[in-house]
């Protein structure tokens, strides 16, 4: 399905006239900001509404470098996606000192703030009307800028997806599940949160970046209204149809909602209508998203890591496993379980990637070994799970030498 997918984008061109290049190049566009904003938002669990404004600013800094400072293109894109980045990690390293409720109100008002200086720095972003960008040149190829900039758009989406899905069942992207289920279970841990935090606000950005260099030079002109409210509402619904944690999910709810704006085009009053309507119907019948709906009903449609059964330290995950004297793990790429033994008798579950912990002895295992540090840092942050049948043998109150360290 994802191949059959690829190929009627590539033939899109060749297919259609300008118009339908032109919608599946919006299509593209949103992909890339649909499957950022769901690594910060659906992996790592960190709710933020800058990612409308970055994008707005990765098309804001394009366009301007390419009128003002006459960079062409391939130099402006660039430019103008680094300068998305590092606003956004700037914000997010912002976001990452701060209580957990602080970072939304933060970023909203980031973002208001943004389009302000959007509206009225008039002498450098032209204010309201904006500004019109000069043409692409794809010299010596044989295409006209619009065809030349939808496969430069395919091109980079296939390449960021492919990213997204590796890093996303990587040991990087189970750190990401690991601080969404419980922060203070990834810190016991050892996995540092701030900067799995700020990687997320650094990929996220990366991608809004890109895609509004992208847009700058698909519609040719860039005005405020582009980057408004509307903008951050429409993202999350992307996420939402798609589905939280999934990224093929995100990658369906972009087409869809772009599918929806195209067909209520001249009916702007309904517009909201649909997007409601959409939403209560994926909320009632599909209420893990898009994706999660093609996983229980489509042979070979699958996204690991999307979610765990229940939360914190002893929560059943697909990471590691200790049961029955083996150790577990998940292989991503063989996409299967292997096991190994372990000197260890009860069943245990843990978040993090290499970590596993015993319910019986309460030990602490790296990589399959006893480590004494790491035990002695969950001794400090979490209570032993008593085993089954039986009182538990570490009470938060017994000093080391009972616990035997």
């Amino acid at each position: 399905m994802v191949l059959a997918g690829a190929v009627a984008f590539a033939l899109v061109p060749v297919l259609l006239n300008q118009y339908y290049v032109y919608i599946a190049n919006t299509a593209l566009i949103y992909i890339l900001l649909a499957v950022g904003l769901n690594i910060v938002l659906g992996f790592t669990g960190q709710l933020v509404f800058a990612n409308g404004v970055l994008f707005g600013i990765g098309a804001y800094a394009t366009g301007l470098l390419m009128i003002d400072a006459h960079l062409p293109f391939w130099l402006a894109m660039p430019a103008g996606t680094a300068i998305a980045t590092l606003i956004g990690v700037l914000v997010g390293t912002a976001c990452t000192e701060v209580a957990r409720l602080v970072p939304r109100a933060a970023t909203m008002a980031f973002a208001q703030f943004a389009l302000w200086v959007f509206i009225h720095w008039d002498s450098v972003t032209r204010g309201v009307s904006g500004f019109v960008i000069p043409p692409r040149d794809y010299a010596p190829l044989p295409v006209n800028a619009p065809i030349g900039t939808y496969y430069v758009s395919f091109a980079i989406v296939i390449v960021a997806v492919w990213l997204a899905v590796n890093l996303v069942h990587s040991r990087i992207g189970r750190a990401f599940v690991a601080i969404r289920e419980s922060e203070r279970a990834a810190e016991a841990l050892a996995i540092d949160v701030r900067r799995y935090k700020l990687l997320a606000y650094f990929v996220s950005a990366l991608y809004a970046g890109v895609a509004g260099s992208l847009f700058a030079s698909v519609v040719g002109a860039v005005v405020p209204d582009q980057f408004n409210l509307f903008q951050i509402v429409l993202q999350f619904c992307m996420v939402l149809v798609g589905g939280i944690g999934l990224i093929w999910g995100s990658v369906l709810g972009a087409v869809a909602i772009v599918a929806l704006l195209e067909l209520l085009r001249g009916l702007k009053e309904l517009q909201e209508v649909g997007f409601g309507l959409l939403l209560l119907i994926t909320i009632l019948f599909m209420p893990g998203g898009a994706g999660s709906f093609l996983a229980k009903h489509v042979t070979g449609w699958s996204e690991d890591l999307r979610s765990t059964v229940g939360r914190g330290l002893n929560s059943i995950s697909r990471v590691a496993v200790i049961q029955a004297g083996q150790l577990q793990r998940w292989n991503s790429r063989q996409r299967r379980r292997t096991t190994s033994p372990i000197d260890c008798r009860r069943a245990c579950v843990c978040i993090a990637t290499r970590f596993a912990r015993c319910g019986a002895c309460g030990h602490v295992y790296w990589r399959g070994s006893h480590c004494a540090r790491l035990q002695r840092i969950i001794d400090d942050t979490v209570r032993h799970p008593a085993p089954e049948g039986g009182e538990d043998p570490y009470p938060r109150s017994a000093s080391a030498s009972d616990r035997g360290e």
